[in-house]
């Protein structure tokens, strides 16, 4: 949409602002709280450890949630730019959560008797519940300023992550005494079960949200999705940068699946401790999140971004130096600070990148486009994992999320603080750092 219907969007949202929110953040309290019932690192590789699986196994859970979650944005994008309502049809596609109750019933039925089978179907359904949320998230892009006011996005931000956290951190401590308490597999069905009902019910309330339809249709002269996605790669020099930094960042930051897996192995913890760490990483997410939005407004989601990447290196530097279980619950900490960096300080840098009207482009392009190390990545740490051991792996990781916070210092631009980066026309630079 133009500048000036934004403008304009902005100021018709603003007196629903309190309502929105006070819809919106008990739909993040308990989306939060189920989430942390089947966390992929904490709960879901535990699962398939004590299931059996090697590492190089352990790793299509991750990859799974990267193809999900990156395969569909596009499409979605495109296909429902034009719809006038954004919120049933975004409430409609959070019905995939109810692939993690499917998960639940069928570890009931086969958990004794098909372990081996379930090896394979619960990344099957981590990958379809990814997918239906593929289709959801470019619809958040533009259902967001219709809600709420560009200038409160940094408060949304963090109240609601605040709201995701705090149910996260119950949800380790209720996945905490479910594991202790339950038989395995069945503590584990449970876990799954409640939290797909949870989920899907919980996004019920945005339908009693208010939210403000413009009028008329947005501008479009690149009509067909190929070459909407070629125009805009080919104009923004920024984009590019930064899907350069996610590709070199995410290839070490995939290894954090692992971590868990790594932890409970090396201090002989039970199924609980999953419960635990979940609880660590919710409440690092919590704590993180007001104020990585504090920093965001006031200094620029470029600097939150960066301190989202030393939070991820800290983890597997707490992890590799663990003398003591304590310390692996301080990376979990550090982990959760560097989630809430990633859905807060990335997607909001990419807010203010893009054009108000390729929106929901630039997101859902910044998804897909990194989509291949980031669906590589499990499987070469699973293999080296199975190989070499964990530790080499992590070490590996550690130096390329290093790597992916200098490249962002050197080359990204905060949009609202031009010349932040370390590298400008100005300046003598290497040739290679051109790169175009």
């Amino acid at each position: 949409m133009p500048a000036q219907d934004s403008r304009q969007l902005a100021e018709v949202a603003e007196p629903h602002f309190r309502r929105n929110l006070a819809l919106a953040a008990p739909v993040d309290v308990l989306w939060g709280f189920a989430s942390a019932l089947v966390a992929l690192g904490p709960i879901v590789t535990v699962f398939l450890q004590r299931l059996g699986a090697s590492n190089l196994l352990i790793a299509l859970a991750p990859a799974m949630q990267t193809a999900g979650f990156a395969l569909l944005q596009l499409p979605s994008t495109h296909l429902t730019r034009r719809t006038r309502s954004k919120k049933q049809v975004f409430v409609a596609f959070h019905g995939c959560a109810l692939f993690w109750s499917l998960g639940g019933v069928l570890t009931l039925l086969w958990g004794q008797t098909r372990p081996t089978l379930l090896i394979w179907i619960v990344p099957l359904v981590v990958g379809l519940f990814s997918a239906g949320l593929s289709l959801a998230i470019p619809l958040w892009g533009q259902l967001l300023p219709r809600c709420f006011p560009d200038h409160r996005r940094g408060l949304v931000s963090g109240v609601l992550l605040l709201g995701s956290g705090l149910g996260g951190v119950m949800g380790g401590l209720a996945a905490e005494r479910v594991l202790g308490s339950r038989p395995f597999p069945d503590n584990f069905a449970y876990l799954f079960l409640a939290a797909g009902i949870l989920m899907a019910a919980s996004v019920l309330l945005y339908l009693f949200m208010h939210e403000t339809v413009p009028e008329g249709d947005s501008e479009e002269p690149y009509s067909g999705l190929g070459a909407t996605l070629r125009h805009l790669w080919r104009e923004d020099l920024r984009l590019r940068r930064l899907v350069l930094v996610r590709y070199v960042s995410e290839f070490g930051t995939v290894g954090g699946a692992f971590l868990a897996v790594y932890s409970l192995e090396r201090f002989s913890l039970p199924d609980a401790a999953g419960g635990r760490l979940a609880l660590a990483l919710c409440l690092g997410s919590a704590v993180g999140a007001p104020l990585l939005g504090r920093l965001g407004d006031r200094r620029g989601w470029r600097r939150g971004m960066a301190w989202g990447m030393i939070a991820v290196a800290g983890a597997f530097a707490l992890v590799l130096a663990a003398g003591r279980v304590e310390m692996v619950y301080a990376a979990f900490f550090l982990a959760g600070i560097a989630s809430a960096a990633d859905w807060m300080c990335y997607v909001n840098l990419l807010v203010e990148m893009s054009p108000e009207e390729w929106r929901a482009y630039y997101q859902a392009m910044a998804a897909s486009f990194t989509l291949p190390p980031r669906l590589l990545a499990p499987f070469v740490w699973g293999w080296l994992g199975d190989a070499l051991g964990l530790r080499g792996v992590f070490w590996v990781c550690l130096t390329l999320v290093l790597l992916g916070w200098i490249l962002l210092v050197a080359l990204v631009d905060d949009p609202r603080r031009p010349g932040q980066r370390v590298l400008r026309r100005s300046r003598l630079r290497p040739p290679w750092f051109g790169w175009r």
